[in-house]
C-alpha cells in the first residue's frame, strides 16, 4: 500500500511538472479554433503571433488548487479562441509562453457553407472626387441575409472602429445607435437569391489630412426556416469587413486678400450689428454668421483681426451643430469706435468648395451704423530727445567710494553682551570661592561633612561625627569647648540639627550682609544664556528665494542696501536672463566677496565665466567677519563651560581659547591683505543719473578698457585711469565699447 502511494505521488509530480498544450482546428471560416494550455504554474501570456487573415480572441484563464495524499497541487489553464477570416492554408508559428515552446502547426480552412447566407458590403459616399478636412462624407454598411434564414434574438447594430476620424453624434439617440444617421430594410435580388437588406448610414469627417482605415464587426444568430420545428439548430456567425482606405487631402492655401475660415462646403454669410447708432468709445457688437446644411463647423475660426480706427474689446466663437439641417458657426467681435468719421474696413472670407476644388470668396455686407462724438485724431509720438555731450555738463560728485567690509557683521548685539558678561561671571565665581567669610567657610565645611556622612559607613560616620561635626556645631552656636557631646545634643533638637545641615546645602555663596548671590540661581541664569546663544546663531542674514523680477528693480534696491546678499544674487540672475553677461559676472564677483560659500552664486559665476571666456580667481572660503563671528562663538562657549561646570579640562580650555585667538588673528590679517585689495563698489543714485561720455573716447582706449577687471562693472559709472588722465565711462556706453 505504501509503495502504491509513493507511485501515485511520483506520478502526480511528473504530471504537475509538465506543460501541456492542445489545438482544436476549425474546418471552415465560420468555425472557431482553440488553443488550450495547462501548467502547474501561473501562465504569463506573451504577445501572440500576428497572422494575416486570422484573428485571436480574448484569452480565458482559470486556475485550480487541489490536495492529493496531503500534497497541495496547483494548476493553471488558458483557452484562446481564433478564427480564420478567409479560406486557405494557414500556419501558426512556434511561440513561447511561460518558458514553454508551443510548436508550429499547419492547417487548411475551407469556405463556410454560410458565406452566401449572411455577408456584409461597405461603401463610401461623398461629393466630389476627393475628400478634404472638415468635409462630411458617409459610410454605408449593407447587411445581406438569405430569406431562407431567420434571425434569432435581437438584431445587433454593427460597430465601426477607426483612429482619427470623427463620427457625428445625433441627439435623442441611445448610446448604441447615436452615430447612425438613418437605416433602411428592404428585399433585394443577388446572384439569383432573395435577401433581406439592412442598410446603415454614418456621417463622418476628418479634422486633419492623412490616410484612415475603418472596419466593422458584426455577429448574428440565425436559424434555417423549416416546416417542421425543432429540426434545425441555430448557429452564431461573425463577420469582419474593412472599408477601402480613406485618403484625406490637404487644403490648398487660401487667397492672400481674404480671411481663411477653414470651412469646407456650401456656406452662406450674414453680418449683424446690435446697434444702428453709437457714440465714440461706447462698445457695439459685430457678428459674422456662417450657415450650411453640410460641412463640419468644428474647424471654423477667424484669426484676431486688426480693426483700424476701432478698439477691439473682446471676441467670441460659437458653434451650432445639433442638426444637419441647421449648422452654424458664428464669430462675435465687441468693438468701440475711436472717432465719429471712421468706417469699418472691407472684409472678405474664403470658403473651400470640395466639388470645384477651389475657394469661394464671400464679402461681408455691413449694416449702416452712425457714430457720434469727436472726430478721430491721430496721436503723434513726441520726438526723442537728443543726448547732449557730458562735457557741457560737468558735475563733481564723489560717486565711486571704495567700501570695505566691516570687521563685525551678522552678529546680534546680545552675543556681545553675552561675551562680555561671561568673563565677569567667571571672575565673580572665582572671587567668591577665594574670599569666603568665616561663617561661609563654616557652612561650606558643614555641607562637605553632610556629603561625607551620606557616602560613609557607620563606623566612619561615627568618627566624622565625633571629630568634625560636634566641634563645628559648638563653634556655630557659640558653645564652650568643654561641654560634651551629650550637652550639645540636648541643647540642639533634631529639627534644628536637620535644618542647620540642609539650610545651606544647595547654596554656594553667602555674604554676611542682606545682599547675597545664590550660586544655583547663577547656574540657571548661565544655562539660560547658553540657550539664548543657540537661538541667536541663525540670526545672520541669508539669501532668500523670491520671485525673479527685472534687473532694474534689484539695482534700485541695492542703492539703499548695498550689502543685501539676496538682492545682489537676484540682480545677477536677472541680468543673466537679459543676456547682460558682463554686468552679471561683476555682480557674481561682488557676491563672492559678500558670501564666498554660496553654492548658487558659484555655479552662476562659473557658467558666466564660460560664456565670457574669463579665468576666474579663487576667493577665500571665509570672510573676515565670519572668522570673527566664529571666534566670538568659541569665546562664549569657553566661558560658558568655565561658569557652568565645576571641574574642567585645562587642555580643552586652552585649546578653545587658542582657537579663538587664532581665528581673530586670521580675520584681522585677511581684512588687511586680501579684502583691502579686493573691494567692491556700491551703486548710488548719483551714478545712475550721470550722463554719457562716449564721444570723449579715443580710438586706442577700447583695448585698454576691455582689459579692465569685471569688479568695476558693479557700478553705474566707471572711473578709468590712463596714466595721469582719468575718464568717467557710463555703464550703457561701456557695453557698446565692449
Amino acid at each position: 500500500m505504501k509503495a502504491f502511494s509513493l507511485i501515485l505521488i511520483l506520478f502526480s509530480c511528473l504530471l504537475s511538472a509538465e506543460i501541456r498544450h492542445q489545438y482544436t482546428l476549425p474546418n471552415n471560416t465560420d468555425e472557431l479554433g482553440q488553443l488550450y494550455i495547462n501548467s502547474n504554474q501561473d501562465l504569463n501570456l506573451s504577445t501572440l503571433p500576428k497572422i494575416e487573415g486570422l484573428i485571436w480572441g480574448s484569452p480565458s484563464v482559470s486556475s485550480n488548487t487541489s490536495i492529493i495524499n496531503g500534497r497541495r497541487s496547483h494548476s493553471s489553464s488558458v483557452r484562446i479562441n481564433f478564427k480564420a477570416l478567409k479560406p486557405g492554408d494557414f500556419t501558426i508559428p512556434a511561440f513561447k509562453i511561460s518558458g514553454h515552446e508551443v510548436p508550429a502547426i499547419d492547417f487548411k480552412v475551407q469556405a463556410s457553407p454560410y458565406d452566401d447566407a449572411y455577408f456584409i458590403k461597405t461603401k463610401i459616399e461623398h461629393e466630389g472626387d476627393s475628400l478634404y478636412p472638415g468635409q462630411f462624407f458617409r459610410l454605408k454598411v449593407d447587411i445581406y441575409l438569405d430569406q431562407q434564414y431567420a434571425i434569432q434574438g435581437d438584431f445587433p447594430i454593427p460597430e465601426l472602429t477607426s483612429e482619427g476620424l470623427k463620427f457625428r453624434s445625433f441627439a435623442n439617440r441611445s448610446s448604441q445607435n447615436k452615430h447612425i444617421e438613418d437605416y433602411q430594410q428592404t428585399e433585394t435580388q443577388f446572384n439569383g437569391k432573395t435577401y433581406h437588406l439592412i442598410s446603415f448610414n454614418y456621417v463622418v469627417s476628418a479634422l486633419i489630412n492623412g490616410e484612415y482605415l475603418v472596419s466593422t464587426d458584426h455577429n448574428l444568430r440565425i436559424i434555417k426556416r423549416s416546416g417542421t420545428p425543432g429540426i434545425n439548430r441555430p448557429i452564431t456567425l461573425q463577420r469582419q469587413v474593412s472599408f477601402p482606405k480613406i485618403k484625406i487631402k490637404t487644403l490648398p492655401p487660401a487667397p492672400a486678400d481674404a480671411i481663411n475660415t477653414s470651412l469646407v462646403g456650401d456656406w452662406s454669410l450674414t453680418t449683424e450689428m446690435d446697434k444702428k447708432e453709437s457714440k465714440v468709445g461706447i462698445p457695439f457688437t459685430l457678428s459674422f454668421s456662417f450657415k450650411a446644411k453640410d460641412g463640419d463647423p468644428e474647424r471654423f475660426n477667424i484669426d484676431q483681426q486688426n480693426f483700424k480706427y476701432f478698439r477691439l474689446l473682446s471676441e467670441n466663437r460659437e458653434i451650432e451643430d445639433d442638426s444637419l439641417d441647421s449648422l452654424a458657426a458664428t464669430k462675435i467681435f465687441v468693438l468701440a469706435a475711436l472717432g465719429s468719421d471712421v468706417k469699418l474696413p472691407e472684409m472678405k472670407f474664403a470658403i473651400f468648395d470640395p466639388i470645384k476644388e477651389s475657394y469661394r470668396i464671400l464679402k461681408a455686407q455691413f449694416p449702416t451704423i452712425k457714430f457720434s462724438g469727436e472726430k478721430f485724431k491721430e496721436v503723434k509720438a513726441s520726438p526723442r530727445p537728443i543726448r547732449k555731450n557730458s562735457d557741457e555738463q560737468k558735475h563733481e560728485l564723489n560717486i565711486l567710494v571704495n567700501t570695505r567690509l566691516p570687521l563685525i557683521t551678522n552678529l546680534h548685539p546680545l552675543l556681545f553682551v553675552l561675551a562680555s558678561l561671561l568673563p565677569l561671571a567667571l571672575f565673580l565665581k572665582t572671587y567668591t570661592h577665594m574670599q569666603l567669610s568665616p561663617r561661609a567657610r563654616q557652612k561650606k565645611k558643614l555641607r562637605q561633612i553632610r556629603r561625607l556622612l551620606k557616602k560613609s559607613t557607620p563606623e566612619k560616620a561615627h568618627l566624622i561625627y565625633k571629630e568634625h561635626l560636634m566641634p563645628l556645631l559648638k563653634q556655630i552656636h557659640s558653645l564652650q569647648f568643654g561641654e560634651g557631646n551629650s550637652q550639645v545634643i540636648q541643647l540642639i533638637s533634631d529639627a534644628e540639627l536637620r535644618k542647620t545641615l540642609t539650610e545651606y546645602e544647595n547654596q554656594r555663596f553667602q555674604k554676611d550682609k542682606l545682599q547675597s548671590l545664590n550660586g544655583k540661581k547663577l547656574s540657571r541664569a548661565l544655562k539660560a544664556l547658553s540657550f539664548l546663544f543657540i537661538l541667536a546663531a541663525p540670526l545672520s542674514n541669508q539669501a532668500q528665494t523670491t520671485a525673479l523680477k527685472s534687473s532694474e528693480h534689484y539695482i534700485k534696491l541695492l542703492e539703499t542696501e548695498p550689502e543685501n546678499i539676496s538682492a545682489t544674487y537676484h540682480a545677477a540672475l536677472a541680468l543673466d536672463e537679459e543676456k547682460k553677461y558682463v554686468l552679471a559676472y561683476a555682480y557674481t564677483e561682488r557676491l563672492s566677496r559678500m558670501a564666498p560659500r554660496l553654492e548658487a552664486n558659484q555655479s552662476l559665476k562659473a557658467s558666466l565665466a564660460k560664456k565670457l571666456k574669463i579665468k576666474t580667481s579663487e576667493t577665500p572660503r571665509f570672510r573676515p567677519d565670519e572668522l570673527w563671528t566664529v571666534a566670538i562663538y568659541i569665546w562664549i562657549l569657553t566661558f560658558l563651560i568655565l561658569c557652568v561646570f565645576r571641574k574642567n579640562s585645562k587642555l580643552l580650555i586652552s585649546a578653545l581659547l587658542t582657537c579663538s585667538f587664532a581665528l581673530a588673528l586670521w580675520s584681522y590679517t585677511l581684512s588687511q591683505n586680501y579684502w583691502a585689495k579686493n573691494q567692491y563698489t556700491p551703486i548710488t543714485k548719483e551714478a545712475a543719473s550721470y550722463t554719457s561720455v562716449n564721444n570723449s573716447l579715443k580710438s586706442g582706449q577700447a583695448q585698454q578698457l576691455s582689459l579692465y577687471t569685471a569688479e568695476a562693472f558693479a557700478s553705474q559709472r566707471i572711473l578709468l585711469k590712463l596714466g595721469k588722465q582719468s575718464l568717467w565711462i557710463e555703464r550703457k556706453d561701456l557695453f557698446k565699447i565692449w
